[in-house]
């Protein structure tokens, strides 16, 4: 999830939090209530391109639980130390 210039890409981790949850077929409403959330709006805030809201670290490894998926989204880069 980084640029070129090796800063982060918000919009591309954006981008995959929403293919994450529809490669799931959840809602965001289904997924929200699958964390425990009377709402949506976090979930959404957290997919929204026009919103700097991004999950806390908690809230992304439960996302990524309830989506099946593992909490890394590019296997191509190094997460080495």
């Amino acid at each position: 999830m980084l640029t070129e210039s090796g800063e982060f890409d918000i919009l591309a981790f954006k981008d995959e939090l929403k293919a994450s949850r529809l490669r799931a077929g959840l809602s965001i409403s289904e997924a929200a209530r699958r964390l425990g959330y009377s709402n949506h709006t976090k979930v959404n805030n957290w997919e929204r391109k026009t919103c700097n809201m991004l999950p806390k670290i908690p809230d992304f490894i439960r996302l990524m639980a309830v989506y099946g998926e593992e909490p890394i989204f590019s296997e191509g880069e190094n997460n080495e130390d």
